[in-house]
């Protein structure tokens, strides 16, 4: 029988009931009898009535059977009785197959276990697998039709031309597959399905249990080590920010306290060189084995002024020390903190203290 989608895309001429309760319905090049019943049925070909006749249009019931008219002639068809019957067995099976592999060499075999089904394994390395079939009814070859149904793969029908045996599976997965098979006689009438062999299509080595384990040991060493090298990543980065904060914390405790070694030893030596008028910023650094440079970052991270703005607040300092717990003149007391003019020092002076050094000591004098 034609699928129902072939039944679909043809031309139904004409149809009709016999005395048996049979429908029988007219397409071009063939006619088919169907016990609604039991739903088995058969097909008849226009060149299968040996009456030459090129196809069929019309029909009509008469006793026994019917009588279907087209291009050629009339002929006559008897009611199958075959259709009625519970179960038809139409022997079929398959005889041999053909193992097309990657490296294109082929290994045939045989099958024919007709009654129960066969067995046959595969490799992973099939390509193509070709099933020849078989009805064991030679005579009568062209006019056997087979319907393949691979249980596994798709589970539905395929149903071949009439004379064609061969069947091919391309490219099977791994798996278990149980191929059923049905056949007509030379009638048309279709047999009962029975299942002719069973596949299992060997699986490769990476496609075992064994390489799926491995796959998941690998993906959970994977796991464990990207896990490891973060834990590992965020403890270094951990000890470098304390690392750093540690020293933030060492170079804000050394800014900020007054009585860092730095700062006393520079203190201590312009101190000790404030009555040299000629003392510079480079004789300071080179007492204290430093560049002109770092000597400038150094004391304006740690002071908060330059170089020479330190030596200028420490000998007015002292000028002011002197001022208020001396009684020696205003040019002695220039020339102690480093300064040649008395004018200039005053100046400078005022600039610091907003007073001259006469006020001061005036003011001293006073109270």
């Amino acid at each position: 029988m034609k699928s129902q989608r072939d039944i679909d895309t043809l031309l139904v001429k004409d149809a009709t009931v016999d005395a048996q309760g049979h429908l029988w319905v007219v397409f071009d090049q063939y006619v088919r009898e169907i016990n609604t019943q039991t739903g088995r049925g058969r097909d008849v070909s226009a060149m299968g009535c040996d009456l030459g006749m090129n196809n069929f249009c019309c029909i009509a019931p008469v006793l026994g059977g019917v009588c279907i008219g087209g291009a050629g002639g009339v002929c006559y068809l008897a009611s199958n009785t075959w259709l009625d019957a519970d179960d038809y067995d139409v022997p079929a099976t398959i005889s041999s197959y053909d193992v097309l592999t990657d490296n294109e060499t082929v290994r045939k075999g045989f099958v024919c276990a007709y009654g129960q089904p066969a067995t046959l394994s595969i490799g992973h390395d099939c390509t193509c697998l070709t099933l020849y079939l078989t009805s064991f009814n030679h005579v009568n070859a062209p006019k056997i039709r087979f319907a393949v149904k691979v249980e596994g793969l798709d589970g539905d029908w395929v149903y071949m031309a009439p004379g064609e045996n061969v069947f091919r599976l391309l490219n099977l997965p791994k798996g278990h597959y149980r191929v059923w098979l049905r056949a007509t006689d030379e009638n048309g009438l279709w047999g009962r399905q029975h299942q002719a062999l069973v596949i299992h299509r060997e699986p490769a080595w990476w496609e075992t249990g064994w390489a799926y384990t491995l796959y998941a040991l690998l993906a959970i060493a994977c796991l464990a080590g990207a896990f490891l090298l973060y834990r590992y990543v965020q403890r270094k980065r951990e000890q470098f920010d304390q690392a750093i904060a540690r020293g933030q914390k060492a170079a804000e405790k050394e800014q900020l306290s007054p009585n860092s070694d730095f700062s006393n030893k520079a203190i201590a030596i312009v101190k000790a060189n404030m009555d040299n008028e000629n003392y510079t910023v480079d004789m300071l650094a080179d007492a204290l084995c430093m560049s002109r440079v770092n000597l400038y970052r150094k004391m304006m991270t740690v002071c908060g002024q330059t170089p020479s703005d330190l030596i200028k607040t420490l000998r007015m300092e002292h000028a002011h020390r002197l001022l208020t717990t001396t009684d020696l003149p205003v040019n002695i007391v220039a020339g102690k903190c480093g300064f040649t003019s008395s004018s200039y020092f005053a100046k400078c002076f005022k600039a610091r203290f907003g007073v001259l050094p006469t006020s001061v000591r005036t003011h001293q004098q006073s109270c």
